[in-house]
Parts: C-alpha cells; sequence; structure tokens
C-alpha cells in the first residue's frame, strides 16, 4: 500500500527529509525519486499487505504529512482502499433510494409527483436531489418579492408566507426516513467522495460507513412496509400432500415386497413352483401392494365418497 507526493521545488527538501527520518513509523519503507536537472522530487511511503490497519496507519501519515508540507499527492491508496469498501453501500444506496422513490410516487395521488419520478436510472444524483428536496416555484416567488426587502427581518417574513413544498414532503411521510432528509447533503458528499475517487481518511470512511448502513436498512424496511412480493411454494400443498403420501406408502411396501421375494426364492429352491409362476405371483403381489397403499392415498370424488 503505497503514498506517493511530488514537491515542485527543492528548497525545503532537507527539512522535509528530516521531518520524515523522525515521526514516520518505523515500519514505512520510504523511497526517493531524483529529477536529475528538473527542479522537482518525489517520495513514497509504503507498508507491505492490503489491508485496514495498513490503510489507517498511511492515512494518518497522510493526514500530518499534507498539512504540514502540502505536496501534490500522486498516490493515495489507503484512500483508495477506503473508497473501494464504501462502493458497495453507495451503490446500494442509490438502487434503494431509486426503488423506494418508485414505489412511493406509484401510490402518491399527485399527478406531478409521479410524472417527476420517472426515468432516475438516467438522471445524475444531483438533478435527483434538486427534484426531490428543491421547489422551484418557492424559489421562483421568493426571488421575485425579497426584492423590494430593506432588511434580513423583511426577507424572513417574506419567506415565511411563501409556502414551499418539496416532491420529496408530498410523497414521504413527515416523520418517515428523517436520516435521509436530514443528512441528504452529507450524503450526496461522502456518495461523490466515492464515486469521483476523492481521497477520504479513516474518520471519515467510518462515518461514511455507518451512515450509509443505517439509510439502507432504514430504506429497505419502507420498501418492505409498502411492498411485499410472497414467494410461492414450489409445489401446490395438494399435490406435495399426495407425493408425501405415495412416498410413505411406498417405504411400507418395502418389507412385504423383501418378505415375499424371500419365500418365493425358497418355493423356487424346493421345486415347489417354477420361476415363471414365482415370476406371476410376484407380479400379482405387487400390482395388489399399488392398489392398496398408493391408490388409497389419491383425493376421491364426492361421488366415490358417496359410495364408500
Amino acid at each position: 500500500m503505497i503514498l506517493e507526493y511530488l514537491f515542485l521545488e527543492t528548497q525545503s527538501r532537507k527539512t522535509i527529509e528530516e521531518y520524515i527520518a523522525t515521526h514516520l513509523p518505523q515500519k514505512i519503507d520510504i523511497t526517493y525519486l531524483d529529477s536529475g536537472a528538473q527542479n522537482f522530487w518525489a517520495v513514497r511511503f509504503e507498508l507491505k499487505g492490503d489491508n485496514k490497519d495498513n490503510a489507517k496507519t498511511l492515512t494518518e501519515t497522510n493526514d500530518s504529512f499534507v498539512k504540514r508540507f502540502h505536496p501534490i499527492t500522486l498516490i493515495n491508496e489507503s484512500s483508495e482502499y477506503f473508497n473501494r469498501l464504501l462502493y458497495p453501500l453507495v451503490n446500494k444506496f442509490e438502487r434503494l433510494l431509486r426503488k423506494y422513490l418508485y414505489v412511493k410516487a406509484a401510490i402518491c395521488n399527485d399527478k406531478t409527483v409521479r410524472k417527476k419520478i420517472t426515468g432516475l436510472e438516467a438522471k445524475d444524483f444531483g438533478t435527483i436531489s434538486h427534484l426531490l428536496f428543491v421547489d422551484d416555484d418557492f424559489c421562483k416567488e421568493a426571488r421575485a418579492k425579497i426584492n423590494g426587502a430593506t432588511s434580513r427581518a423583511d426577507m424572513l417574513a417574506i419567506l415565511d408566507e411563501i409556502k414551499e413544498t418539496t416532491t420529496w414532503d408530498t410523497m414521504v411521510e413527515k416523520d418517515t426516513l428523517a436520516i435521509v432528509r436530514e443528512n441528504f447533503e452529507q450524503l450526496q458528499c461522502f456518495r461523490n467522495d466515492v464515486m469521483h475517487a476523492h481521497n477520504i481518511n479513516f474518520d471519515s470512511f467510518k462515518k461514511a460507513k455507518a451512515m450509509f448502513n443505517e439509510v439502507n436498512e432504514q430504506l429497505q424496511s419502507e420498501i418492505d412496509k409498502t411492498i411485499k412480493f410472497e414467494t410461492p411454494s414450489t409445489l401446490p400443498d395438494e399435490f406435495a400432500t399426495i407425493l408425501a403420501d405415495r412416498i410413505t406408502a411406498t417405504q411400507n411396501a418395502i418389507p412385504i415386497l423383501s418378505t415375499a421375494l424371500d419365500r418365493l426364492a425358497e418355493l423356487i429352491k424346493l421345486e415347489l413352483i417354477s420361476s415363471s409362476e414365482a415370476t406371476s405371483s410376484l407380479s400379482k403381489t405387487i400390482q395388489q401392494l399399488y392398489m392398496n397403499t398408493t391408490l388409497d392415498n389419491l383425493p376421491h370424488e364426492e361421488g366415490d365418497k358417496e359410495n364408500e
């Protein structure tokens, strides 16, 4: 796992090298790149192994080093590691959000809302954010009316009189998914950091992971309350019952057939019956067992029940 930095001047190199020698954890391997005649140089910090402990060590090293010396970051694999862990959570969030919006729009009585919540897969996240939480009519009216305001108090009074109705508020009950409504901007920032490969540190990773896990759980819960898919049984109940009865009947018949076979073998050995007679007798025994044990388990028509 690597951190790599570029410096476009050499005057402060000695100071930086002294800091590296005295402040970096000893387990970090350090490599310098000299540009020769060019007026720049680079340094690489490396830990063997792609794991959380190394990522945490390097992100702490990166935070202090960048804050102190302001280099150009060429490679930050600790941040890349955190991005990779967060990506499935962000991906799931966007997909669950789209599903939730489609379902809520489908049961919403407002035709304007249903018209807006279409083709979400083709919209970028910023557009979806605006669609959900910005009331364009409110913004238009507010701009027109506050032009004549002479103080902050006047502006606030004017804004208080203008009704604001967002798409989210129209579709979603007031206290439902408050974590999404109240933290959408933060969710969008975390989402952009991951999707655009921004450098993030360990603290940001922990906050993003916790938030996306909670949001995804609540979204799934609300979806399940709104729409449920029941998994059909593999077999109709009646057929499954008949099949189970037939299996049981067959298992019960096995000892009887085994006894009949032993008896017929003994009779053939004593030459009391021929092989052909034994075969005929066995056939009749099997047929009788089938009639008595298997067919009796089939459902009877109403007329049959009356004749029994």
